[in-house]
């Protein structure tokens, strides 16, 4: 019975171990391979470049609201010549059921687009869901289908304007609070640590 026990408690530590996520941090950065995740939603950044800039991208905050998830980032984006351009592309999981952006500031647009499939270069591989452009003081937002989808962000600021942020919003999804998250790494190793404490007291006991 000691040795099912002390099998079980390894398998909850492992387990702990092994689905430990990364949990979407204010004042990330934002690059290639960047992967963090929040409300039952992850998110997997495929790829980062800048047109007429170095990209530079920060996760100013990341918040949940019931079943809302919502990402702000600052692109740092102030062009004093020229257009400027970031796009980014990234994998979202977990199931959501649309996805819609703002911006703020001055001669600045973004285009959002939606995929069921990665992005070859520019061109949707899959299911083309959609797309949008934003402006200040605008929002609009795409249906989304399935547990994982593709999204590719182009944001261009023109001469003389400037953009100090832009969010990224989510609303339900079967990975969203209360839709069926799988347990907490920290549950799962208190349950193992649980197992072990109770095993070590029967050993004791019996000594």
């Amino acid at each position: 019975m000691r040795n099912v026990m002390v099998a079980i408690a390894l398998f909850f530590l492992l387990t702990a171990a092994g689905s430990a996520a990364t949990m979407c941090a204010n004042g990330s950065a934002v690059t290639n391979g960047f992967s963090c995740s929040v409300g039952g939603l992850t998110i997997n950044i495929q790829s980062v470049t800048g047109v007429g800039i170095s990209p530079e991208l920060n996760l100013v905050s990341a918040g949940v609201n019931g079943t809302d998830v919502t990402l702000a980032f600052n692109p740092n984006i102030v062009p004093s010549t020229g257009d400027q351009q970031i796009i980014f592309v990234y994998e979202l999981t977990g199931g959501a059921d649309t996805v819609s952006s703002t911006v703020t500031g001055v001669n600045a647009s973004l285009t959002e687009r939606a995929c069921t499939a990665a992005f070859i270069g520019s061109v949707c591989s899959g299911t083309d869901l959609g797309s949008f452009t934003v402006t200040s003081g605008t929002s609009a937002a795409l249906n989304l289908t399935g547990d994982s989808v593709f999204i590719m962000k182009d944001i261009t600021v023109t001469t003389g304007g400037g953009l100090t942020l832009f969010t990224q919003n989510f609303t339900g999804g079967s990975g969203g609070p209360g839709g069926g998250e799988v347990p907490e790494p920290l549950s799962l190793l208190l349950m193992g640590s649980g197992l072990v404490a109770l095993s070590v007291i029967r050993k004791l006991r019996k000594a």
